[in-house]
């Protein structure tokens, strides 16, 4: 499916579109990744590589959408209801050994203790379309892309009759939030993470939620 937002074209995800879309997956979220997997950039985005090919996780393919322009993808967007977002969490769980194959032993390990975060992090509720991660490349910034993918997100809430989107934003990433309140998001919660995970620049996130218009 192929759709256009002011000439900016958006499409669903494609097998082909793995690295880049692993690159802006990352780049969504750096310091978020790289403590979660326990791992360098170049190793995270090799694990982001192989879940991108699972069907039933918060990572995979089957959630993103792009935009691509002359056979150049530029910016992507994940989205999913928020109802599924426990489930597509735990599956996750699923592939402990394909992770260790890809990160090592001891990294392995840590993945299993560091997802005790999660029991920090803001609730996605049932009438909530998710954006679990938006990212343009830096090159094409200033573009109206994330806006494009923005009003995608919006328009697929309301097929599937969600009246709110949301997602989470780090702390403190002042300039996104005044980004998402032009396109209606405000801020419904704050959770500040305990000091112990300031070494890895985690200090906590905003959940931001704004109300679907109907058409």
């Amino acid at each position: 499916m192929r759709l256009l937002y002011k000439e900016v074209m958006i499409r669903k995800a494609e097998g082909k579109d793995k690295s880049d879309i692993s690159k802006l997956h990352y780049l969504a979220a750096p310091h978020i990744f790289s403590y979660f997997f326990a791992s360098p950039e170049t190793i995270v985005l090799k694990i982001l590589d192989r879940l991108f090919e699972t069907p039933d996780t918060i990572f995979s393919k089957d959630f993103f959408w792009v935009n691509e322009d002359h056979g150049t993808i530029r910016g992507a967007i994940s989205i999913f209801p928020g109802r599924n977002k426990k489930l597509f969490e735990k599956n996750i769980g699923k592939y402990g050994k394909e992770f260790a194959q890809i990160a090592g032993f001891f990294p392995a390990i840590k993945m299993m203790f560091r997802g005790s975060l999660n029991k920090y992090i803001p609730s996605i509720y049932d009438d909530e379309l998710y954006i679990q991660a938006i990212a343009v490349f830096p090159k094409y910034r200033g573009q109206r892309i994330a806006s494009a993918l923005l009003h995608h997100a919006f328009e697929y809430a309301n097929q599937q009759q969600l009246p709110k989107v949301s997602l989470l934003i780090e702390i403190p990433n002042e300039h996104a939030i005044l980004v998402y309140e032009q396109y209606g998001f405000l801020i419904t919660m704050t959770q500040q993470f305990k000091r112990k995970y300031r070494k890895h620049k985690l200090l906590g996130v905003h959940k931001m939620v704004a109300e679907v218009r109907r058409n």
